[in-house]
């Protein structure tokens, strides 16, 4: 690579920074001196020319004074810091000093040399003008008429004609899936701009319009020296969506804004596309790296047809939107039908972002139940870890973090002293009366509102959690009563708290919930489902009361992924206690030895009743998932494409991507497509003559293969050239990238 090369690479760098930077940095950074638009004015309108002249003193000469100002800048940015724009800006400053040592080898090649062409490479791409430098040779006039290829460096970089044809495939599809959802990205600001509280969102607002801009400018240049200049942006964009992206949106969470979560992933997906642009570039540059020799099936940039350079409206929209697709057609019909079919594609992609991936999964935070009934207990149904547990949720104690392992290790003995529950069997049990059982292991540690701050009347602490077991009679029976809570093989409970114990006073009126402890009735042994799922009843100090539960199942999803999908459903089926009455104990008095009133003292008295009422099963289900996304996009599409059909005579599939309504091959015949075609044209040998008729012999055959029938399979010879690559349904004449296809060495 030549000098001056190297030169208006490191401008176009330079440029590409400087855009970074601007569209980061803050605005009190453009006072008392703005550096980054003087050093981009100098690099648009000063530094070009210097390229095409023999003076470049001058330009060594003010380029430190560039260096100096960015590094100005690095000083306020360190003490405000703006890390982002600290590596933005020290890129920058590598590339000016790039740019300022090409500059000093441009001065040594003309005192050492005796020839001028050390500096500039005499051919005609050198004699461009300074914006085609900055901005590279194929922004031309020429490029929007089509009168003349491009004249760039495929030949030098030696990449087969087939890899060229992906890339450009691939950078035309990537740019077109970013600008639309860049623009959905803009269309939702006004309906989220209320919920946008994080600098993250308002800063992601920000810079979309600066990829949109970036990215017109891509559809205008596409040549693969665009790569150094294009690189600095990508970088920039990625490098900010991805530091914003831990705070971008509360998606997933219950109850989360649906129009945010949207915002989230429109967010996430233009990371994930811009990505895969990075990844295209960089595999341009392993594939320069790997192939600097041309071989006999590498492009020559004199072969190209005019036709087949793209015009920017064709890279952004595609080729065959605005074509004309019958013979007499105006430019009044074309304009509508292009209108109306980039309308309907953008609701058609709306309708599938939000049914196949925002519905499905903006809900995972929430669980939907339906409520079923029956009469009687399935007999296939089988309740897993059937169990009678109580679980006590304790009040928050203030615990320094420093102090939590002393207080987890002492919490044991302080529960057992203040909670006690015990079995009520009856007098007539002919197996024993085995008591209830806790163990401090089983304790959990809730860390109780750590998103309050601490204040004079509220400190954060630890509310422990235990559950004590109690024991079931040890009988089979009946599936309908061994696999389901029955008080026929469980005791009723009498649960005392001694507050006292738990160093919590009766006096005051005033915070309340500081003196109360929770009771939840579980039946199963999974403390964190029982806390989730049941209703708690909360005992303060002084009171005694009764209560009455009885039980109905629940089913949740044993895998909460696949019902997303729409796969089966497999459920977990557990019973959940739910309280029928609470009633004040009349059993309670002073002078009872189990039951008694004391003001710091109080009992909750529990027995399971056997309902004889239609049993209530909650059963979790997906309000929609993505499968039957699938089937509402399906019925949109077809809906609308034969309204489109109705009124314009062609389906949407031919105005969006030139695919002809009847196709003879499918994708699994490209993989014996030569061998198909040796056979058909032994079988019809006319048919290439057939298709390719003189103008004057045409007819109604060739109207047909036209425009309704893809005859792509039999216009072409077979061929072993490693450039030969299908273009599956494309009609004829058009000029989309990979006709880069056809091309011959």
């Amino acid at each position: 690579m030549q000098l001056p090369t190297l030169e208006i690479y490191s401008v176009r760098s330079v440029l590409g920074a400087c855009f970074a930077l601007a569209a980061r940095l803050p605005v009190r950074y453009y006072n008392p001196v703005p550096v980054v638009p003087l050093v981009f004015l100098y690099h648009v309108l000063i530094s070009p020319l210097y390229l095409a002249s023999s003076f470049k003193l001058g330009d060594i000469l003010l380029l430190p004074l560039n260096i100096l100002g960015v590094v100005y800048l690095i000083k306020g940015l360190i003490i405000d810091e703006e890390y982002i724009c600290i590596l933005i800006c020290f890129v920058l400053c590598f590339f000016l000093a790039g740019e300022f040592l090409l500059r000093i080898l441009s001065l040594l090649g003309i005192w050492f040399s005796y020839s001028y062409s050390f500096i500039f490479d005499v051919r005609p791409k050198d004699n461009s003008t300074f914006y085609q430098r900055i901005i590279g040779d194929s922004f031309s006039m020429a490029r929007f008429r089509g009168e003349e290829p491009t004249t760039d460096a495929l030949a030098e970089y030696g990449i087969p004609a087939k890899k060229i044809r992906s890339i450009f495939r691939a950078r035309i599809g990537l740019l077109r899936v970013v600008l639309a959802l860049c623009c959905s990205f803009l269309a939702l600001v006004p309906a989220v701009w209320n919920f946008l509280e994080d600098e993250s969102y308002q800063y992601c607002i920000q810079l979309v319009p600066f990829i949109i801009l970036h990215h017109l400018l891509s559809s205008v240049h596409m040549e693969f020296n665009y790569v150094l200049f294009d690189i600095p942006f990508l970088t920039y964009e990625i490098t900010s969506i991805g530091a914003a992206s831990p705070t971008l949106g509360s998606f997933g969470g219950d109850w989360s804004s649906p129009l945010l979560n949207c915002y989230t992933i429109v967010a996430c997906l233009i990371f994930v596309a811009l990505l895969l642009e990075a990844g295209i570039w960089i595999r341009i540059l392993i594939w320069h790296k790997t192939s600097r020799q041309p071989s006999y099936n590498h492009v020559n940039p004199e072969s190209l047809d005019p036709r087949m350079i793209p015009r920017p409206h064709s890279i952004v929209f595609g080729p065959w939107l605005w074509k004309a697709h019958l013979s007499g057609e105006t430019r009044i019909i074309r304009g509508i039908r292009g209108l109306v079919a980039i309308a309907i594609t953008v609701i058609i992609l709306s309708y599938s972002v939000l049914d196949l991936i925002f519905y499905p999964f903006q809900n995972t935070g929430l669980n939907y139940f339906k409520d079923l009934r029956s009469s009687r207990t399935p007999d296939s149904l089988s309740v897993n870890n059937l169990a009678w547990n109580v679980v006590v949720i304790n009040p928050a104690f203030p615990v320094n973090p420093s102090d939590y392992a002393l207080f987890q290790s002492q919490w044991g003995t302080r529960f057992m002293a203040a909670v006690n529950v015990t079995p009520l069997w009856s007098t007539e049990a002919e197996f024993g009366y085995p008591a209830c059982a806790y163990t401090s292991n089983t304790t959990n540690y809730m860390t109780d509102n750590t998103a309050i701050s601490r204040t004079l009347h509220w400190q954060p602490g630890y509310r422990p959690i235990d559950t004590v077991f109690c024991p079931r009679i040890p009988i089979g029976g009946p599936p309908e009563i061994a696999s389901i809570p029955s008080p026929y093989i469980t005791p009723d409970l009498l649960i005392t708290v001694n507050f006292t114990a738990l160093n919590i006073s009766a006096e005051g009126l005033d915070e309340t919930a500081k003196k109360s402890v929770q009771i939840m009735i579980g039946f199963h042994n999974d403390t964190s489902r029982i806390v989730q799922t049941t209703q708690a009843m909360t005992l303060v100090p002084g009171i005694n009361m009764l209560g009455c539960v009885t039980y109905e199942l629940r089913q949740t999803f044993k895998n909460s992924f696949a019902p997303d999908l729409g796969l089966s459903n497999s459920y977990d089926t557990f019973a959940v206690s739910k309280m029928v009455y609470t009633i004040p104990d009349p059993l309670a008095s002073t002078s009872s030895s189990s039951v008694k009133q004391s003001p710091d003292i109080s009992t909750f008295r529990v027995f399971l009743q056997n309902d004889m009422s239609d049993l209530r099963t909650l059963q979790s289900y997906k309000e929609q998932d993505t499968l039957s996304g699938f089937a509402a996009v399906g019925g949109l599409w077809t809906f609308l494409s034969g309204i489109f059909a109705a009124i314009f005579g062609s389906s949407l599939l031919r105005i969006l991507f030139g695919v002809k309504p009847i196709s003879l091959t499918g994708v699994a015949h490209s993989i014996e497509r030569e061998k198909i075609q040796e056979a058909c044209r032994r079988e019809y040998p006319k048919i290439t003559e057939e298709i390719r008729l003189p103008r004057e012999e045409r007819g109604l055959l060739s109207l047909l293969c036209d425009e309704l029938i893809d005859v792509q399979l039999f216009e072409r010879e077979p061929t072993d050239s490693a450039d030969f690559v299908s273009n599956r349904g494309h009609g004829r004449g058009d000029v989309e990238m990979d006709q880069l296809e056809l091309l011959k060495p």
